[in-house]
């Protein structure tokens, strides 16, 4: 279910770019990976939604207007196990809680990269993060924009679900990886 939260988040932050602009964004893929010390967990997220993308290039450099919002429903969160999901659906506080929240609230180029800083919301619960972001130019006119990230269930005041007695580790991996064509 962890894994699921932090799938939501990436997801979230990077589909609502690609629901404000369709026909900018050629591929977004967003996973996340629950661990536990007999299993690891992959799963990813469906349809996520972004509000308010406005992402400029200017020079070869991208830089954002306002600060914009992704979110992913926990509904859409799948591991490729029904009994899984539930119980990740479970563990996130579903159905008071319906979905995880990453706001964008800059875009500072670093380097050959990014930073993005955002706020990380679940469970009502709001944390500041850093995330590291590389763009790579594939072909002329398309880029692409990866990352990852750690999502502190504990952080967020959800207490990491067990398998045989023994709890997962409570950070969430998720990464993500999006190609858009600029023009």
């Amino acid at each position: 279910m962890i894994q699921k939260l932090i799938l939501a988040l990436l997801l979230i932050s990077f589909n609502s770019f690609a629901q404000s602009h369709p026909e900018q964004i050629k591929e977004f893929k967003v996973n996340f990976t629950i661990t536990h010390p007999v299993k690891t967990v992959r799963g990813n997220c469906k349809n996520p939604i972004i509000s308010d993308l406005n992402l400029i290039r200017k020079n070869e450099t991208y830089s954002i207007e306002k600060p914009f919002s992704v979110h992913c429903n926990f509904l859409d969160m799948k591991t490729g196990n029904g009994n899984r999901d539930s119980h990740l659906l479970e563990t996130l506080r579903y159905p008071e809680e319906k979905n995880i929240g990453i706001r964008v609230n800059s875009l500072i180029q670093n380097g050959n990269g990014y930073e993005l800083k955002t706020t990380i919301i679940l469970n009502q619960i709001s944390v500041e993060r850093i995330i590291k972001v590389e763009n790579t130019k594939i072909e002329k006119g398309i880029s692409e924009f990866a990352g990852n990230f750690l999502i502190s269930l504990k952080e967020h005041r959800i207490e990491p679900p067990s398998l045989l007695f023994v709890s997962i580790r409570d950070d969430i991996y998720v990464d993500f990886s999006m190609k858009l064509k600029i023009d």
